[in-house]
């Protein structure tokens, strides 16, 4: 029923057949949650036994190594849930930073995607201003050609006014004056 190890390192451990058997299953890889319960439910069993204040020295040495067992055991069992918490941390922070690492790759690759699309962009719209500056210069060129060809037709005009009003004035000068 019971059996007596020696844990190297440590002082001599009492261990039950069922403490060695959940650490038989917790190095073939058991979730620490069995194991817990398993160990939970044998730390209540593990009652602390009345020490024996009346009766003989034997007794009392024999509930003192009884009391002795059962904490030995306990301690066991805090130590191996120690153990299994120290490797569901180190599980949970490889775990964690494997996550981070994975987001961290993804952001990265977010912003390089929108830095590509920002400069794409800025250099479609640097195009188009050039081409519209380009355009607006051309129409500015011409506006200002038409101007002066305008300028120069109104001048024409003016001329052809004045040499045409001259000679309305001299073929009214040439015509004969009748008076009725």
């Amino acid at each position: 029923m019971n059996s007596e190890t020696v844990v190297p390192g440590r002082s001599t451990k009492v261990m039950l057949g069922k403490i060695a058997s959940d650490d038989e299953e917790r190095d073939n890889g058991d979730e620490c949650g069995n194991y817990f319960e398993a160990s939970r439910s044998l730390r209540e069993s593990l009652s602390t036994p009345e020490l024996a204040v009346d009766g003989s020295l034997k007794q009392r040495v024999h509930s003192l190594e009884q009391a002795i067992k059962i904490q030995v055991r306990r301690d066991d069992v805090t130590y191996q849930n120690i153990i299994a918490l120290s490797k569901d941390s180190e599980r949970i922070e490889k775990g964690t930073r494997q996550m981070v690492m994975e987001k961290h790759l993804e952001v990265d690759e977010e912003v390089k995607q929108f830095k590509q699309e920002v400069h794409h962009r800025f250099e479609l719209q640097t195009a188009e201003n050039k081409r519209l500056q380009q355009h607006v210069t051309s129409l500015k060129a011409e506006n200002h050609q038409l101007q002066r060809d305008l300028a120069m037709v109104l001048e024409r005009l003016k001329k052809l006014e004045l040499e045409f009003g001259e000679d309305e004035n001299v073929e009214e000068n040439e015509r004969p004056h009748t008076t009725i």
